[in-house]
């Protein structure tokens, strides 16, 4: 019954909204209105304060003044998107499951309040929904509700025509064409900054500096955070060309800096710069956008920490539970001797799953792998197969598990640590806590444990005999002759018998 009425409460929001967008875009006595900006809060409505310029319906909830006007004026906007994707092979897989279907939702609603014209603050919030995707929501698809926008401005008139503004808090950033900085316009969350922008405009000129984090996207109600320690900062300007009317150019530099960078090789710290130009507008018929850019930084290197092998098939957090888990089981026995699981882990929101709807789901849950490392020791690909998933003594311990999720724990894998506390029904109570899983850096796996990863993963696809032959070509790799590499590649494609 709650799921239908929050279902009809959608619907009804989203027949509103599209009424009202109806209305926003008529034109009126044959004036053109103003369109929506992608960017809401540059959208002005300071106009409306003319009576005369009131004509539409929702020009009341655009144009709102505050004290008659003494006190400025408000104005609200908001937006609804449905959307519904399928896919056929999705990510050319040929697997039976490999078709998708599914629908989003996002909805958004702002308030821009101006009290006078040197002071200005803005606020929007952000709800977003997934219904029917196999495995579940990915990072991006689902945040219940959240504070998508919170800032302030400090306008300065410097001149008639120059204005310098400071501008603090939670906020949307979009340059150029959005190849670099852009809302993620197209996932089901857009995306945000918490930042700090020094904006200047003269005319067809502006110059903008900014110091930044990324905002993280969590799927519980007001809990999206920046993350942590990444940090992002830079300078975008724009001047027209004028030996070329209607042409502009933009120079911009930005760095970025995230200790927590995955490469192919690994994992480590990332430092990046970017100085780029762009050449574009109108001349004539002809549109132009051309963009050049180069970036240096510091080279990422393995020495340091060393490699680092992901040693279970599952999101990596849930590596320290499975491994808390794995050594557990060895000291329990009997596994259906267990009369209750606690599991505390830092506060990571998308890997709180207690009751994933399949195996694969299960992947992102901290209360499935734990369970599978209870009850079988060991975490592999055939962990995350549907049959597993919902096999009796899964669904039994899965019933056992709690978790607490503690934000003093740190978020950073490289100083996690996830504690699984197991109570046995005579009262015995057993206790571990993984800071390093099998894998990471400084706890590598012996050459035994590698082979016997690799032999799983391949055992997916091949024979056993294709596994043995795979094993003993990648054992020589360095001395392979070109007719071997050949032969190894049609293995690993399955096109060699």
């Amino acid at each position: 019954m709650n799921q239908t009425r929050q279902t009809l409460h959608r619907l009804l929001l989203l027949a509103l909204l599209m009424f009202c967008n109806g209305l926003d875009h008529r034109a009126c006595a044959g004036e053109v209105r103003p369109a929506f900006k992608s960017l809401r809060y540059d959208e002005d409505y300071r106009y409306l304060a003319d009576p005369a310029q009131r004509t539409e319906f929702l020009d009341a909830v655009k144009y709102l003044p505050i004290a008659g006007g003494r006190a400025g004026f408000l104005s609200f906007g908001g937006e609804a998107r449905e959307r519904f994707e399928a896919y056929e092979n999705e990510l050319f897989s040929t697997q039976p499951n490999a078709d998708n279907a599914y629908f989003l939702q996002r909805y958004l609603l702002h308030a821009d309040y101006h009290p006078t014209e040197w002071l200005r603050a803005f606020g929007q919030l952000q709800s977003s929904f997934e219904d029917g995707r196999p495995g579940g929501p990915r990072p991006t698809d689902r945040d219940s509700i959240d504070t998508h926008q919170l800032f302030a401005d400090l306008v300065g008139q410097v001149s008639e025509n120059r204005q310098l503004t400071l501008r603090g808090g939670r906020q949307e950033m979009s340059y150029g064409s959005e190849r670099l900085i852009s809302t993620r316009e197209g996932l089901n969350n857009r995306r945000a900054f918490d930042a700090i922008r020094l904006l200047y405009q003269q005319d067809a000129i502006s110059v903008d500096g900014f110091i930044s984090s990324p905002v993280e996207v969590d799927q519980d109600a007001f809990d999206d955070q920046n993350v942590r320690d990444v940090w992002f900062w830079g300078g975008y300007a724009t001047v027209p060309l004028p030996p070329l009317p209607g042409i502009k150019l933009d120079f911009y530099y930005l760095g970025l800096h995230n200790p927590r960078a995955v490469f192919n090789q690994g994992a480590g710290e990332e430092e990046r710069h970017t100085v780029g130009t762009r050449f574009f507008g109108r001349l004539g018929q002809w549109d132009f956008n051309h963009e050049a850019l180069y970036q240096f930084g510091r080279p990422f290197r393995f020495v340091d920490p060393g490699m680092a092998i992901k040693f279970y098939p599952s999101k990596y957090p849930t590596h320290f539970g499975i491994a808390a888990a794995s050594a557990l089981r060895k000291r329990i026995g009997d596994a259906g001797a267990i009369a209750r699981v606690h599991i505390d882990i830092p506060e990571i929101t998308d890997a709180d799953r207690p009751k994933p709807r399949s195996g694969l789901e299960g992947k992102f849950s901290f209360q499935y792998t734990v369970a599978a490392g209870l009850l079988d020791g060991r975490v592999g690909i055939e962990t995350f197969t549907d049959e597993r998933r919902f096999a009796p003594d899964m669904v039994e311990l899965l019933d056992k598990i709690e978790l607490t999720r503690d934000p003093a724990r740190s978020r950073d894998t490289r100083n996690m640590r996830v504690s699984v506390n197991v109570t046995m029904r005579d009262g015995t109570t057993l206790s571990e806590t993984c800071e390093r899983p099998p894998g990471s850096w400084g706890a590598p796996i012996d050459q035994e444990s590698h082979r016997a990863k690799v032999t799983s993963c391949l055992s997916v696809r091949l024979s056993q005999p294709q596994v043995g032959t795979a094993l003993e070509l990648l054992g020589k790799l360095e001395e392979l002759a070109p007719n071997d590499v050949q032969r190894l590649m049609a293995l690993l494609r399955g096109t060699e018998s």
